[in-house]
């Protein structure tokens, strides 16, 4: 069992232990197949004992009662297996994460989803429908009466002119949500339409990775639906505005308008397309906090996510190539965790290793610096990326166990049973066994 606060990756994002126990949030779990499993039943229970275990390469530790089993791989024997906590040993045992394994292709994104989840109806108030008055009103006309004493006389404001000279409906008047037409969705009131399925190709994901960085969506407080979309970037990264305002056109078939501070030095794209400003939303999350990717995205294909690991870091990596000849670093601050997790899972399934300090994942593994196109600034042939803290393979990141502390402190603990052949799941990423 682990404590409270312990997270879990699921298909709905990430929870703490004991919201999903708690609450019985219906949700898939993140397991050591690499799938997302169904839970079958919810545990608490009060302990006076834990553990506390620290891997090295994530900043996170985890706190467990003593018998809780994990999935270890032992050096010594070159074997995975089971082991409670209590015997875990630091030399021998890596603690692990699994990569995931399948692939999805010709993948599109639903925008309907989007409008349905986030959009707010409009509703007009009951038209005025006093008939005594309506006559009152009519005889007050013939007499000579003009509209502006009238209002005054009732209290009453332009929308009883309408009623009576234009003889508009009485009834209130719901508006539908959504409009389609040859393929393409609208928010209903708006003329502007787009794909109703957006196809997820190498350029789109390479936008996204400039949303995840740069970009935000928002709307007015003061009305329902005013969602915009922009993407921010410094006023000297002419190539990355230039490739972020072509995919967006070419996706969106509008352009974005460009806002320029020169006090900050920066330049705003910006759409005030209210559907697009929903679908950036609903799919990516809308600031730094909580910014995400559909589950679907730690699965796609390669390419796609090499991309995305492109505009990612085009935004937020480093570009310093001093710092970069210098340190043979690169890394990236990612607020939100969620993103963090499902980031370092494409990573993983790159080939690319990596280790997590509290909100930066820091990488010191040559093909990111092939992939982002930065390979002529590391002098060396080979970067010193030592195994001794942990080492990758195909299907797993394998974290050496920096030290395993006992605490005698009393506290209520939360466990989960898994509906799959290996009884697992998640925490913090690493592979653990359920009861």
């Amino acid at each position: 069992c682990f404590t409270g606060n312990t997270e879990i990756s699921t298909d709905r994002g990430l929870f703490k232990i004991k919201d999903i126990v708690e609450k019985h949030i219906e949700c898939r779990v993140y397991d050591y197949a690499g799938n997302f499993s169904p839970i079958k039943k919810y545990y608490k229970r009060e302990t006076s004992s834990l553990l506390e275990i620290r891997p090295f390469l994530h900043s996170d530790a985890i706190s467990c009662t003593l018998n809780h089993e994990f999935f270890v791989y032992n050096s010594k024997a070159n074997e995975f297996i089971k082991k409670e906590a209590q015997y875990i040993n630091v030399k021998e045992d890596y603690l692990v994460i699994t990569i995931p394994q399948k692939e999805i292709f010709n993948y599109k994104l639903d925008v309907n989803n989007a409008i349905e989840d986030l959009y707010q109806e409009l509703t007009f108030k009951q038209r005025f429908s006093n008939e005594e008055v309506i006559r009152e009103v009519k005889e007050l006309r013939k007499r000579g009466f003009s509209w502006r004493k009238i209002f005054k006389r009732f209290n009453l404001t332009d929308h009883l002119r309408r009623v009576i000279e234009r003889k508009e409906a009485l009834d209130s008047k719901i508006l539908p949500i959504v409009k389609e037409r040859d393929g393409k969705v609208a928010v209903k009131g708006s003329n502007f339409f787009i794909d109703k399925f957006i196809e997820v190709t190498p350029k789109f994901t390479r936008l996204l990775g400039y949303y995840l960085s740069e970009g935000c969506s928002s709307k007015d407080i003061g009305r329902k639906n005013s969602y915009y979309v922009s993407f921010t970037f410094n006023s000297k990264e002419k190539e990355y505005i230039r490739d972020t305002k072509e995919i967006f056109s070419e996706t969106f078939k509008t352009e974005l308008k460009e806002v320029e501070s020169k006090k900050c030095k920066t330049l705003s794209l910006v759409s005030y397309k209210g559907i697009i400003g929903l679908f950036f939303k609903y799919y990516f999350g809308e600031d730094v906090y909580n910014k995400k990717l559909p589950t679907e995205f730690i699965y796609l294909d390669k390419d796609l996510q090499k991309q995305l690991i492109i505009g990612l870091f085009r935004g937020d990596g480093l570009t310093s190539p001093d710092f970069i000849k210098k340190y043979k670093k690169q890394r990236i601050q990612i607020t939100s965790k969620l993103l963090r997790y499902q980031i370092s899972l494409i990573l993983l399934r790159l080939g690319i290793k990596y280790s997590i300090f509290r909100k930066e994942i820091i990488i010191s593994d040559k093909r990111i610096f092939d992939l982002l196109g930065q390979s002529h600034l590391i002098t060396k042939k080979v970067i010193n990326t030592s195994n001794r803290y942990g080492f990758l393979d195909d299907k797993h990141l394998y974290l050496k166990i920096n030290s395993v502390k006992k605490l005698n402190k009393k506290t209520k603990v939360y466990n989960l049973e898994i509906d799959n052949p290996t009884h697992s799941y998640n925490v913090n990423l690493i592979s653990v066994s359920n009861c």
